[in-house]
C-alpha cells in the first residue's frame, strides 16, 4: 500500500465530501481519526456540516472541526475532524508524530498558500517517522508532477486522476443590489468570504424555497464550499493578491488576472448539486493569456510570518527546510530582517517573547507590535479597536453615485474624521457604532444608524469579531468606551504604538496633494530611482484638504497602474527615533528633514494637448513619471502640469516634458477632422477650422491597421507605412496583450488607397496584417435560417437575419455622449451663411469658417440649449438658401466610439411592448461617427411601428444620452426590389476574418445538422484590378499559373513517400473576387484522406499574395431511390437516415427529390465528407436496409484558395 497518494480529482467530483467517508467505510477511522485540512475556515465548517448530514453523524461527536477563535468541537468518539491549514500547526506542535491520526488529507493544495505548503513539508517529516501514516493531497486543477516528485524520492508515492472578490468589493455590492431591487421581495443578497461568523455561514447553506439567492464572494468559493441550487456563477477573472516587491523592499497589494486553474474552480461552483452555467466576464484571447495556475503565496509574499511559525516549532534554519517550492533566498532574508528590526528575532535568530506572540496570533507582524506596544502604554483597547479597523479599512464607507448621498457621505465624513489623519478616525467610527449599539440592542435601529452615517455596517460588525477574537487571545478583557474617553493623551500613545509596528511604512510629502508622496525605504536610500504615491480618495487628509509632511501608512494599492497610499496620518519625526536603530540608520531618518523638492509648471498647455500628453484618466502618468523621474501634478482647469523633483534632477524632467510637449504641438497642427456633409461626402477640417478638401464616397485618408502585434512601435510602423507616401498622424486606438490595432492617417487619398491595397496580406512579426469581408447564407426553411442565424450570433459572428417579405423597417438613432453644444451648419456659400447670422439669438455666439477650395462655408455656432439635437437645428435652418447640413459636435476631437455591449438589449427593452416588433431583426450601423449610434428594426405591422414613432421620438431618457429619433425607413419601390424566390431565407455577415470562407461556415452547420435547407453560401471578397490590355492580362494569367502549380507542386512533393500514388494537377485563372480552384487528381483514394490531413488550412502564396488552402474532397455517394421502392418501406429509409446522421457525426447525409409529378419522383441521398471510414459506414447501414442504389463515386480534391485582400 502506497504511503502518499496524490488525488485530482474534477471540482464537483466529491472528492472533499466523499474520499473521507470511503476511508471510514474502510476502517481507517475505527482505532485512529482521520484529519482533513482545508485553506479557508469557511470550507472547514461547511464540509464537517455536510459530512455529518450524509453520515447522519452529530457535529462535535464523530464528525469535529477547529478554526481559528472557536473553542474545538471534539469528543472521545471523534473519528473525522477537519481544521484548517493554520490550525493544523497546533496539531504538529503539541505531537509532531501525528500519532492519533492514521490518514492526514490536505485538501484544495492547488490554493498553495503559506499554510499549505508548510503541512506539506511538516508531513514530508512525519511520514519518515510514522510509517503507518497515511496522505492524501487532493485537489481539482494541481499539476500532480510537483507534488509527486516531492514525495516519490521518500516514499511509495502514486497518483490518481479522476474526472469530473474581495470581502471589501462584496458587501459594497450587496449594498448596491439591495439599493436597486429595493422593492423585490423575491431575492436574497449573501456575502460569502473568509471572515463570516458561523451564524452567517449557515444562512448560506439555509434551504429557502421561495427566495432566490444572490451570493456575492471571493475566491473563498474556489475552495470546498458547495451550495445547493446555485444554478448561474458570473466570474471576473480578477484577483486582489498581495506581492513582495523584491526590488524596491515594499508590500503591494494588486488587482490581477486570475489563472487558468480558478478559473476552473469558479466554473465548478455552476450546478455543483444540479445543472449549471457560468458566465466569463472577458474574452477567450484574455483566457488564453492567462498563467495555467497560480504561482505559491511563498514565492510571491514576504514570509515574515511564515518564518515566525517555523521558529515555534523549532525549526530554525529556515533556508534548508524542505519547502515543496523553495522561496527566492532575498525575501527570506528581507523578512528575518524585517523580524530584527521589530524586535522579534533576536541577534542570534532565537524568538524574543514578542516574536512568540507573534506566532500565536497569526496577524501581520506589524499589528502584532502595535498591539504588544499599546499594552505597554496601557491603552490597548484602543489598539485593538485600530486593529480591527484596519482589517477592513477599504470598506468602511458605503459609496453611491447619487448627487444626495454624496453630500451626505461628505457631511457624515467630517463627522468622523480628525485633523490627524485615518487612523484616529477608524477608532471613532467604531468606538461610536458601539457606544450606539449598546444602548440600542435591535438590529434595526443599528441598521439605521449605519446607514445614516453612510457606514458599512457588516465591515464594523467583522472588525468587532476581530477585536473580540485578539483580545481573547491577549487574555483582555473588553469594556464599552465612549469616543470621549479619546483625549490627546490617549492618542499620543497610540500614535506611539503605531510607530512601533509601522514605522516601515513612512512616506515624505513631495508637495501639493495631487502629486502625494514619495515612500522611504532601504531601496530609496540606494537608487535614484523612487516609489511614488497618491492619497486613496477616501482619506480623512484628502478630505480636509491636508499635506501632512510626513506620514506612515497602513498599506500600498497599485490599482491600474497607480499607486496609492491607504489608512495614512501624519507623524512627528521624532517618534521614530524610538523604533529600531539600525532601520533608523538604514533610511538615514536623520536626513529626512533635509528632503526637498522644487517645482516647475507648464501653464496653458491646453485641455486638448494636456490629455493627448496625460492620457484618458491620467492613465500616461506613471509613465511619465518613470521617464522623467519625477512626480507630475496635473491641474485640469488651468490645464497646468507641473513637475516636482529633487532640485539635480528638476533641469532633466523639465527637458523631457518639454520634448513632448513640442512633438504633440507638431501633430495637432497636422490633425484633421472628417465631417459629414450629406451621405458619403464629408470635409476635411484642418486646424482652426479650415476647410481642406472634400471627400466624396469611396474616398479615404485614413485606414485601420488590425492585428499587429502587441509590442509593434510607432517607428515601425511609420516604416511600414512611409513608403506609400506623406504620413500625417499615427494613433493606436487599442493596444491589447495579443494584438494592437491602428489608425494612419496619410496626406493625399492615392496614398492612403495604395497602402491599403499594399499592406493587405503583409506579414509583420509572423501577423498576417488583414481586413474583413462579409458573406451570406441562403435556406429553403425559415426556421433553419433563424436556427442558424442564433448558431452564429452565439459563435460571436456579426449576422443578421433577413425575412421573406419586407417588413417595414424603423430606423433608430441616439447619442453616447451630451453635445458639447456647438455644432457646425454648412452652406453653399458664405453669402448663404452671412445671411442667417440674423437668426442667431443670445446667449448663442457664431463664427464662420470659408472652405477655400470649394468656396462653401460653415457656420460655427455655439452656446444653444444642451437638449437641443442634430434635428433641431436641421429643422431651425433647412429652409434657409444653400443649407447643406449640420454636425452637433459631442465628446473630444478623434475619439473613436465603441457601440455598448447593451445595445441590442437596450433596443429591445424599447420596443417589447408593441406586439408586432420583430425582435431577432435588430441591425447596427457598424461606423459609429461624432457618438451616433444607428440601428434599423422590423415590425409586422405599419400601424404599431407608426404608434412607436408617435410615442417616443424627440423624446429624452429613453436610450442613450439626450434625445432618441425615430423614422420610418423608405421601402424600396417594387420594380427597384431584387427578385427573390418564395423559398429564400438569408443570413447575411459582416465583418467576416478574411481567413474564413464559405466551407469554414458551411463546416459549422454540418456539424450542427443545419445544412440540410442550405441552397447556397458565398463570402464576398474584392474585385481583383484588371490590367490595362487584353494582351496583358492574358499573360499575367499564363505566368499567374505557372507560378501556382509549381507552388502547388512544391508542397505536395514535399514529404517524400507521403502518397501511394502521384497526384496530377490541374489549375484554372482565379476568378474575378480572386478564388481559385485547382483539381488534383489521385489514383488511391487513401491518398486523399493523407493530403488532407496534412495540407488542410495550411497556407500558400499563390499569385500575389499568400492565402489559406481549403482541401475538399468530394467523396460523395448518390444513392436514387425510386417511386416504389420508396412507398413500400417509407419508415425503414427514414429510420436509417437518422441511424446514419446520429452515428457518423463527421459527414453530411442530404435528401432531396427529383421529378414533379407524384408518380415519378425519385430520391436521393447525397453522402458526403472527407472521413473515409465513416462513409463506409452509412453505407453499409443503408445497404442493410435493402435500399436498392446507385452509387457514383469520385475520388478527388478541389481546392479553394483566395489570393485578394480586403
Amino acid at each position: 500500500m502506497n504511503q502518499v497518494l496524490i488525488l485530482k480529482a474534477d471540482t464537483c467530483s466529491g472528492k472533499s465530501t466523499q474520499t473521507i467517508q470511503y476511508l471510514c467505510d474502510a476502517n481507517f477511522a475505527d482505532e485512529k481519526k482521520i484529519i482533513c485540512t482545508q485553506p479557508h475556515k469557511l470550507a472547514t465548517l461547511s464540509l464537517a456540516a455536510r459530512v455529518a448530514e450524509e453520515y447522519g453523524w452529530k457535529i462535535g461527536e464523530e464528525v469535529a472541526f477547529q478554526v481559528a477563535g472557536d473553542q474545538p468541537t471534539t469528543s472521545n468518539g471523534t473519528k473525522i475532524k477537519f481544521v484548517t491549514d493554520a490550525l493544523f500547526l497546533n496539531e504538529y506542535q503539541n505531537s509532531p508524530t501525528l500519532e492519533q491520526y492514521s490518514v492526514v488529507i490536505v485538501d484544495e493544495a492547488h490554493e498553495r498558500g503559506v499554510d499549505t505548503d508548510i503541512v506539506l513539508a511538516l508531513m514530508k517529516q512525519c511520514l519518515r517517522k510514522s510509517k503507518d501514516l497515511k496522505l492524501i493531497v487532493m485537489s481539482g486543477t494541481l499539476g500532480t508532477c510537483l507534488i509527486y516528485d516531492y514525495f516519490a524520492s521518500d516514499f511509495t508515492c502514486e497518483t490518481l486522476e479522476v474526472g469530473g472578490a474581495d470581502e471589501d468589493e462584496i458587501d459594497l455590492a450587496l449594498t448596491d443590489l439591495n439599493k436597486q431591487l429595493e422593492y423585490d421581495r423575491s431575492y436574497i443578497g449573501l456575502p460569502l468570504h473568509g471572515k463570516l461568523s458561523e451564524k452567517e455561514i449557515a444562512r448560506i447553506f439555509e434551504a429557502m424555497p421561495n427566495k432566490r439567492k444572490i451570493i456575492f464572494s471571493t475566491n473563498v468559493a474556489e475552495s470546498s464550499v458547495a451550495i445547493d441550487g446555485i444554478k448561474y456563477v458570473v466570474e471576473s477573472g480578477m484577483v486582489k493578491e498581495q506581492m513582495w516587491d523584491e526590488k524596491r523592499k515594499i508590500t503591494v497589494v494588486k488587482f490581477q488576472k486570475t489563472t487558468k486553474n480558478s478559473v476552473e474552480q469558479r466554473r465548478g461552483r455552476a450546478g455543483r448539486t444540479s445543472d449549471g452555467k457560468c458566465y466569463h466576464l472577458y474574452t477567450v484571447e484574455t483566457y488564453e493569456a492567462m498563467e495555467e495556475c497560480s504561482r505559491a503565496e511563498i514565492l510571491c509574499a514576504l514570509p515574515a510570518i511564515t518564518i515566525l511559525k517555523l521558529k515555534s516549532l523549532n525549526i530554525d534554519r529556515i533556508e534548508s527546510f524542505e519547502w515543496l517550492q523553495s522561496p527566492p533566498i532575498s525575501n527570506l532574508q528581507d523578512a528575518n530582517q524585517l523580524l530584527i528590526w521589530l524586535n522579534a528575532v533576536d541577534s542570534r535568530g532565537e524568538l524574543t517573547q514578542l516574536g512568540r506572540n507573534m506566532a500565536r496570533l497569526d496577524i501581520d507582524p506589524k499589528l502584532t507590535a502595535m498591539l504588544y506596544k499599546a499594552q505597554e502604554l496601557d491603552c490597548l483597547l484602543y489598539a485593538l479597536v485600530l486593529a480591527g479597523m484596519l482589517t477592513v479599512s477599504r470598506n468602511i464607507w458605503l459609496i453611491s453615485e447619487d448627487q444626495d448621498f454624496r453630500v451626505m457621505f461628505s457631511r457624515a465624513r467630517a463627522a468622523f474624521s480628525h485633523e490627524s489623519g485615518d487612523h484616529i478616525t477608524l477608532i471613532n467610527i467604531y468606538l461610536k457604532w458601539s457606544f450606539y449599539c449598546a444602548k440600542n440592542t435591535k438590529k434595526r435601529q443599528q441598521h439605521e444608524w449605519c446607514k445614516n452615517n453612510c457606514i458599512n455596517g457588516n465591515a464594523l460588525q467583522m472588525a468587532h469579531e476581530f477585536i473580540t477574537e485578539k483580545a481573547k487571545q491577549m487574555g483582555y478583557e473588553i469594556e464599552i468606551l465612549d469616543s470621549e474617553d479619546l483625549n490627546d493623551n490617549v492618542i499620543n500613545h497610540l500614535f506611539k504604538c503605531i510607530t512601533a509596528g509601522h514605522f516601515m511604512n513612512l512616506a515624505v510629502s513631495n508637495g501639493p496633494m495631487k502629486p502625494g508622496y514619495k515612500i522611504i525605504s532601504t531601496f530609496s536610500q540606494t537608487t535614484e530611482e523612487s516609489v511614488v504615491a497618491r492619497t486613496f480618495h477616501t482619506s480623512t487628509l484628502s478630505l480636509n484638504d491636508q499635506n501632512p509632511t510626513y506620514v506612515l501608512f497602513n498599506e500600498l494599492l497599485n490599482l491600474h497602474g497607480t499607486n496609492y497610499l491607504a489608512v495614512l496620518s501624519s507623524i512627528d519625526l521624532n517618534w521614530l527615533k524610538s523604533v529600531s536603530e539600525d532601520w533608523y540608520k538604514a533610511v538615514n531618518g536623520a536626513s529626512l528633514h533635509t528632503i526637498s523638492h522644487e517645482s516647475f509648471t507648464f501653464e496653458n498647455i491646453g485641455a486638448g494637448l494636456l490629455q493627448v500628453i496625460v492620457g484618458k484618466h491620467s492613465c500616461h502618468v506613471n509613465k511619465l513619471e518613470d521617464i522623467t523621474q519625477a512626480t507630475i501634478g496635473i491641474d485640469d482647469k488651468k490645464s497646468n502640469l507641473t513637475i516636482y523633483s529633487r532640485p539635480a534632477n528638476l533641469n532633466k524632467a523639465k527637458k523631457i516634458v518639454q520634448e513632448i510637449i513640442q512633438k504633440e504641438k507638431q501633430k495637432s497642427l497636422l490633425e484633421t477632422e472628417e465631417m459629414t456633409i450629406v451621405g458619403r461626402t464629408r470635409i476635411l477640417m484642418g486646424a482652426g477650422g479650415v476647410s481642406q478638401m472634400i471627400l466624396f464616397a469611396g474616398e479615404y485618408l485614413r485606414i485601420t491597421i488590425e492585428k499587429l502585434p502587441s509590442r509593434i512601435t510607432e517607428e515601425r510602423i511609420k516604416t511600414l507605412c512611409e513608403p506609400f507616401g506623406e504620413i500625417r498622424k499615427i494613433d493606436f486606438i487599442r493596444k491589447g496583450e495579443h494584438s494592437s490595432c491602428v489608425a494612419v492617417t496619410y496626406a493625399k487619398v492615392e496614398q492612403a488607397h495604395s497602402a491599403f491595397c499594399g499592406l493587405n496580406g503583409y506579414i509583420e512579426q509572423g501577423r498576417e496584417i488583414v481586413s474583413t469581408g462579409n458573406g451570406r447564407i441562403i435556406f429553403e426553411k425559415d426556421n433553419s435560417a433563424r436556427d442558424a442565424h442564433k448558431l452564429f450570433r452565439r459563435l460571436g459572428y456579426e449576422c443578421r437575419y433577413e425575412h421573406l417579405t419586407n417588413l417595414p423597417k424603423l430606423k433608430v438613432t441616439y447619442y453616447l455622449l451630451e453635445s458639447n453644444r456647438k455644432a457646425f451648419v454648412n452652406f453653399q456659400s458664405s453669402d448663404d451663411a452671412q445671411n442667417v447670422c440674423g437668426q442667431i439669438h443670445r446667449p448663442e455666439t457664431f463664427k464662420i469658417i470659408k472652405n477655400k477650395q470649394n468656396h462653401r462655408a460653415s457656420l460655427l455656432l455655439e452656446g444653444f440649449s444642451k437638449d437641443d439635437d442634430d434635428e433641431d437645428l436641421r429643422s431651425r435652418f433647412e429652409d434657409c438658401d444653400g443649407f447643406v447640413g449640420v454636425q452637433v459636435l459631442r465628446g473630444r476631437k478623434e475619439q473613436i466610439f465603441a457601440r455598448p455591449a447593451s445595445a441590442e438589449e437596450d433596443i429591445k427593452a424599447m420596443f417589447n411592448p408593441y406586439t408586432s416588433f420583430q425582435r431577432d431583426t435588430i441591425s447596427f450601423n457598424r461606423k459609429i461617427f461624432n457618438g451616433k449610434v444607428e440601428a434599423f428594426v422590423e415590425f409586422l405591422e405599419s400601424a404599431e411601428l407608426k404608434q412607436a414613432v408617435e410615442e417616443m421620438n424627440g423624446k429624452k431618457d429613453i436610450i442613450g444620452r439626450g434625445k432618441v429619433r425615430l423614422s420610418e425607413s423608405v421601402q424600396q419601390r417594387s420594380d427597384e426590389i431584387k427578385t427573390k424566390k418564395e423559398n429564400e431565407y438569408v443570413v447575411y455577415f459582416q465583418h467576416l476574418d478574411l481567413s474564413l470562407d464559405k466551407y469554414d461556415l458551411i463546416k459549422i452547420l454540418k456539424e450542427n445538422q443545419l445544412y440540410d435547407d442550405v441552397k447556397n453560401a458565398v463570402v464576398y471578397r474584392q474585385k481583383m484590378k484588371n490590367e490595362n490590355s487584353t494582351a496583358a492580362m492574358t499573360n499575367k494569367a499564363d505566368s499567374d499559373v505557372e507560378f501556382a502549380l509549381a507552388s502547388l507542386r512544391s508542397m505536395f512533393l514535399s514529404t517524400a513517400g507521403l502518397f501511394r500514388s502521384i497526384p496530377d494537377y490541374q489549375i484554372s485563372s482565379h476568378t474575378p473576387d480572386g478564388t481559385v480552384t485547382a483539381l488534383i487528381l489521385f489514383n488511391d483514394p487513401i491518398d486523399v484522406t493523407t493530403a488532407i490531413q496534412t495540407y488542410d488550412n495550411q497556407v500558400i502564396r499563390l499569385f500575389k499574395n499568400s492565402s489559406k488552402l481549403h482541401l475538399l474532397p468530394p467523396i460523395a455517394h448518390e444513392i436514387f431511390i425510386n417511386v416504389a421502392v420508396r412507398k413500400a418501406i417509407p419508415n425503414k429509409i427514414q429510420e436509417a437516415i437518422q441511424y446514419v446522421r446520429e452515428k457518423c457525426k463527421r459527414i453530411h447525409v442530404k435528401t432531396a427529390y427529383l421529378g414533379k409529378e407524384e408518380k415519378t419522383i425519385t430520391m436521393k441521398i447525397c453522402i458526403e465528407g472527407d472521413d473515409v471510414e465513416q462513409i463506409t459506414m452509412a453505407k453499409i447501414n443503408l445497404n442493410q436496409q435493402e435500399i436498392m442504389m446507385h452509387t457514383l463515386r469520385k475520388h478527388r480534391i478541389n481546392m479553394k484558395s483566395t489570393t485578394t485582400i480586403h
